[in-house]
């Protein structure tokens, strides 16, 4: 893919963009899509720790 060079970055972009999606939930006071974000953050860094240290896709 070409934006990023490994899984591992695409997971923790991804894991950055729902932490700041559930921040701005959060300031809304939407509880639930906040914890929805929260869940797929948490996903997110875990794939990303699945995929550390591997080259290329």
């Amino acid at each position: 893919m070409g934006f990023f060079k490994n899984k591992e970055e695409m997971f923790n972009h991804r894991a950055e963009r729902f932490e700041r999606e559930a921040e701005r939930y959060a300031e809304k006071g939407n509880s639930d899509k906040e914890r929805w974000a929260r869940e797929q953050q948490q996903e997110n860094l875990e794939k990303a720790n699945k995929y550390k240290g591997q080259e290329g896709w």
